[in-house]
């Protein structure tokens, strides 16, 4: 993954959007597959005590760079609403499907709750879909 940036996103519905920063620890697990934190990401201000960053949907544009997305949604039908939003889907990455998304609960909390036994279980099912991605960031 040398040379292949991310920015790990999330939304807390229509109209919202957030970044994690380089100290999250999901972003910490991602980084630690060799993958690159987008340089954007440390620009944007810190919600105090999140280790994130709420940048509103407006500025969707700042993430041209990340070559990959990570994210999550509630379901099908979330993600469809969200990927859905124009300002959203003009994301480089978002637009040419390069995003490693689950809309799988069990998969979700395993990969947000970073500890001994969750590691495994989700580096195991990340790996695909990172390669799935980087293929189609075209790198």
């Amino acid at each position: 993954y040398k040379d292949v940036t991310f920015s790990y996103i999330y939304n807390s519905g229509p109209g919202t959007l957030g970044v994690f920063k380089p100290e999250e620890q999901r972003v910490k697990m991602v980084s630690s597959l060799g993958l690159k934190v987008d340089p954007v990401v440390n620009g944007f201000k810190e919600t105090p005590g999140t280790d994130s960053a709420l940048i509103g949907l407006e500025n969707a544009e700042k993430l041209k760079d990340s070559d990959i997305v990570f994210t999550f949604y509630t379901d099908a039908k979330n993600r469809k609403e969200i990927e859905g939003q124009k300002l959203y889907g003009e994301i480089p990455a978002i637009k040419k499907g390069a995003v490693v998304a689950s809309n799988d609960n069990s998969f979700v909390t395993a990969s947000s709750i970073i500890n001994p036994l969750t590691v495994p279980w989700t580096i195991e099912r990340y790996l695909p879909i990172i390669d799935e991605a980087v293929k189609k960031a075209g790198k």
